[in-house]
């Protein structure tokens, strides 16, 4: 379980790292396109855009396609080392440290950091050495060095800073309050987070001005305050400015936690009917164990009894062993 969550914090950070990548079809197809063009050019080699375009192209198959991404990279360093172009190198080598991320190989993934950290800070150039840190706070996020993630991240939000980068200032508030999250400082994970809200929301960030409104959700759970998590996670799961699958599910499972952990009886927790199938899902033969469930128009009594006489454990097909007891509100 413990390696689930850190692989979810791992995709998730390196998402809000990437605010302005997509992964659409069309716009793939295009610079793919484009590079088949390229090619045919003679300047191919000695033109510093060629090296620009393989590294926007491996951007687009971090996740799609990693192999491909990886043969992408290795092009474009090779290019940028033999055109002396230290901007590209230094690009290069930021996106090969990602590249071994994603592919959990985190030593080659330092390495790679470290070498684009080393070109940017000779050539003064700002964007290299602050995605370098945000490469390194990643890698340390990931193997739960939440310290020196904190530290790596907090030097990348000093460069964000002065380059006025707004996306980037934001997802670095984002980390640095899930960082604080994690090593259970609630009071410092808040702090950066409403950060992270107020720049997204200036900016018209949406996405990740919900993705915040989620992490908002899990840190008041962690601290036990149970109304405001579920405050959270349903205004996440509420937001007309933005929604996803990625979001909506991370939504869900709060609520599904919710479920399990609810210790405030004055005041009835109302599980709509989407919540209670999310949650049922996930549940192994056994393991619902509620001792009290209070009922509304959102959730009949009859539906739950359903659900519960035909939900079966997708791993064992197993019916699901329920202890409930049921309160109408009134």
């Amino acid at each position: 379980m413990r390696k689930h969550l850190t692989t979810y914090r791992v995709l998730l950070c390196f998402f809000l790292l990437c605010p302005f990548v997509t992964f659409g079809q069309t716009e793939t197809t295009a610079l793919l396109n484009k590079l088949n063009k390229a090619r045919l050019q003679s300047n191919f080699k000695t033109d510093t855009a060629s090296v620009i375009l393989l590294n926007s192209l491996t951007e687009k198959y971090f996740y799609s396609s990693t192999d491909t991404a990886q043969l992408f990279v290795k092009e474009a360093l090779a290019l940028a080392k033999a055109q002396k172009f230290e901007k590209g190198v230094a690009l290069s080598y930021n996106n090969t440290a990602r590249v071994y991320y994603i592919l959990g190989s985190y030593f080659p993934s330092l390495t790679a950091a470290d070498d684009a950290m080393a070109v940017s800070q000779k050539i003064g150039y700002k964007t290299g050495i602050g995605a370098a840190y945000n490469n390194k706070g990643l890698i340390y996020l990931a193997q739960d060095r939440m310290h020196d993630a904190i530290y790596e991240f907090g030097k990348s939000l000093n460069y964000a800073q002065q380059l006025k980068d707004s996306a980037k200032l934001a997802a670095n508030y984002f980390n640095i309050g899930l960082c604080y999250d994690e090593i259970k400082q609630v009071d410092k994970a808040f702090d950066y987070l409403k950060k992270g809200m107020v720049v997204a929301e200036r900016t018209k960030n949406w996405h990740m001005y919900q993705m915040t409104l989620n992490r908002m959700g899990e840190t008041y759970y962690h601290a036990k305050n149970y109304p405001q998590a579920l405050k959270h996670y349903s205004q996440a799961l509420n937001f007309k400015r933005y929604q996803d699958n990625w979001e909506k599910g991370f939504a869900y499972s709060g609520w599904g936690k919710l479920i399990t952990n609810w210790a405030d009886t004055t005041r009835p927790l109302i599980i709509p009917r989407r919540v209670w199938l999310f949650r049922l899902a996930l549940m192994p033969a056994g393991m619902c164990n509620v001792p009290t469930i209070y009922w509304g128009k959102a959730m009949p009594p009859y539906t739950i009894i359903k659900m519960l006489t035909q939900t079966r454990c997708c791993r064992k097909s197993m019916p699901i062993v329920c202890s409930l007891h049921l309160k109408k509100l009134k």
